[in-house]
């Protein structure tokens, strides 16, 4: 459920909109706390295996290189 997801300050319209929808079909807010968790845990692992599926499996090493900082302190690859 992306529109639960949103991090940004104040009330979440699409939450309130969901408890809003669960309130009428249900008669009360009763079960709603188990009902979001339900649904949060689904997208959580969807989202997972999602992230899995596209991932690399053996992720090649990092070449060497070096850089500098804004400050000019020295970077290496090494460090990684």
């Amino acid at each position: 459920m992306k529109g639960l997801a949103l991090q940004s300050p104040g009330t979440n319209p699409s939450k309130a909109a969901l408890k809003a929808m669960h309130e009428k079909r249900h008669g009360s807010a009763g079960g709603y706390d188990t009902y979001l968790a339900g649904i949060q845990e689904r997208d959580r692992v969807a989202r997972r295996e999602q992230i899995l599926t596209v991932r690399i499996a053996a992720p090649a090493p990092v070449s060497a290189f070096n850089l500098k900082t804004l400050d000019g302190r020295p970077v290496t690859g090494r460090g990684f």
